[in-house]
Parts: structure tokens; C-alpha cells; sequence
């Protein structure tokens, strides 16, 4: 829910990924690329960026992707 009082995603000052850096792991994905090599590829935590494809983190970027 976003009410406008704090920022999100990349927008947020602790940021560590852009958007469009995010988009590009997400569509390597959909192509059918691992996560681990994808992890590996944009220097992000395999953790990390299974929580972005499966919306615990950054939801907003699946509606983009």
C-alpha cells in the first residue's frame, strides 16, 4: 500500500538496485536463465533477487517487468 509519505523501490535513499537494473535480472529469468547465474551476472544476492521475482521485495516491478 502505498500512501505517498515514504519512497519506494528505487526511490528509496537506501537503494541498492535501480528499476531498470531489477527489470533486466526479471526478464532473464522469464527467459529462462537461473537466478543463481543471473545473481552472479548483476553482482545481487540470489536471496535477494528471489524475493524480487516472487514479490516479498519490490512488488511494484513485476507489474513492470
Amino acid at each position: 500500500r502505498d500512501t505517498g509519505l515514504t519512497p519506494q523501490g528505487e526511490k528509496h535513499s537506501k537503494a541498492k538496485y535501480s528499476d531498470e537494473t531489477l527489470l533486466t535480472a526479471l526478464s532473464k529469468i522469464k527467459e529462462g536463465k537461473s537466478v543463481a547465474s543471473i545473481a552472479r551476472e548483476f553482482n545481487i544476492s540470489q536471496s535477494y533477487l528471489n524475493k524480487v521475482k516472487n514479490r516479498v521485495y519490490r512488488s511494484d516491478l513485476m507489474d513492470k517487468a
